[in-house]
C-alpha cells in the first residue's frame, strides 16, 4: 500500500501547470538548490514513495553514478553554468523514474521517462 504523499511534494496532473504553483519548501544540499519539488501524477500514482524519496536525496547530493557519461557531463556542466540537472532511477519494481531540476526556475520535478 502506497503511503500519502509527503508534504513537500505537489503532485501536478499537467506538468505544463508547473510554473503555475508555488510550494513554500525548499530543499537546499551541500551541492545545488532543488526549489519546489513536484511529481506528475502519473509518476507519483506509479512508483514507490519511499524509492523517489531515497533518489531526491541521491539527486540533491550529487549521487549521479547511475547516470551515462553524456548525462554525468551535463550535469557537471549544469553546476557550474546553469541549465538542467537530470537524473535517472528505477524503483524496486523497476519502474524507472527522472528527476530534473531547471536551476533557472528552481523546480525539480519527478516525472516518468514517456512524460519528458
Amino acid at each position: 500500500m502506497k503511503s500519502q504523499f509527503p508534504r513537500f511534494i505537489e503532485i501536478i496532473h499537467d506538468p505544463l501547470d508547473i510554473g503555475k504553483r508555488q510550494w513554500p519548501l525548499d530543499i537546499i544540499s551541500g551541492t545545488f538548490l532543488m526549489g519546489d519539488i513536484f511529481a506528475t501524477s502519473k509518476a507519483w500514482n506509479r512508483l514507490i514513495h519511499a524509492d523517489v524519496m531515497r533518489a531526491l536525496f541521491r539527486h540533491a547530493l550529487g549521487d549521479w553514478d547511475e547516470c551515462d557519461p553524456e548525462a554525468l557531463e551535463g550535469n557537471q556542466a549544469a553546476l557550474t553554468w546553469g541549465g538542467r540537472i537530470e537524473t535517472e532511477f528505477q524503483d524496486k519494481n523497476g519502474s524507472r523514474f527522472i528527476i530534473q531540476t531547471k536551476r533557472e526556475t528552481q523546480v525539480t520535478t519527478i516525472l516518468l521517462p514517456e512524460e519528458s
